[in-house]
């Protein structure tokens, strides 16, 4: 995955040209808080971190723990096992399931997330290398140092400013500038959203509903 050339103190660079002397008042720690939250922000909005992992099934056991690759997952999209898909339950159907094995019987197998782990009900009957694979999306690293590097594609850097800039202006009371790179923020999500095709496969997977500017709305996260 394509990631940005530009460092933290460089998007506070950026900032600054937008701001000017308002990011005279914002400290370093402040500084590094703000654009970590901008950067999980968009890590949110556009699920841009999507990634696979696979871990093999161990016959009897219920839990497989995620990966820790990766400071942590926003989200499970899609859970194969032994190459098909597999739909989510609620833990608090798992009484119900398991009480009147409706869905045991007919060995159609479920998953659930339970202490950072994913679950498979019912159990693997048998062991299958790589049997369990599993697409999230990840959460990105953060970041503290003047050269560290944003931890997002590319095509997000502008949006990545366009945040900062954003809350700094609307925090010094400047609302008509703030609510400017508002739009102009929201703009560059919908364009990287609709580019990488990653707002159609979520309409697939029945997670987003557009709002009136035709940006992607959080209906279901599993």
């Amino acid at each position: 995955m394509a990631v940005w050339s530009m460092t933290l103190l460089s998007v506070w660079d950026e900032v600054q040209l937008i701001a000017q002397d308002v990011t005279d008042r914002w400290g370093e720690t402040q500084r590094n808080a703000l654009v970590n939250s901008v950067v999980a922000q968009i890590a949110k909005d556009t699920r841009c971190l999507m990634q696979s992992a696979t871990q093999s099934l161990v016959s009897g056991q219920a839990g497989y723990a995620l990966p820790t690759a990766c400071p942590g997952i926003q989200y499970v999209r899609r859970v194969y096992v032994s190459g098909n898909v597999v739909e989510p339950v609620d833990i608090g159907e798992l009484d119900y399931y398991e009480r009147d094995g409706i869905e045991l019987n007919t060995g159609r197998t479920r998953w659930y997330a339970r202490d950072g782990q994913i679950a498979l009900t019912p159990t693997p009957g048998a062991a299958v290398t790589n049997g369990l694979v599993v697409h999230f999306a990840g959460l990105p690293e953060t970041i503290s140092a003047d050269g560290d590097p944003i931890p997002l594609p590319a095509d997000l850097e502008f949006a990545v400013v366009l945040g900062c800039a954003r809350r700094v202006l609307g925090a010094d009371g400047r609302a008509d500038e703030a609510l400017y790179r508002e739009k102009l923020y929201r703009e560059e999500i919908g364009k990287f959203i609709l580019k990488g095709g990653e707002w159609q496969e979520r309409r697939q997977d029945n997670v987003i509903d557009t709002d009136d500017d035709g940006l992607p709305v959080e209906r279901r996260i599993v």
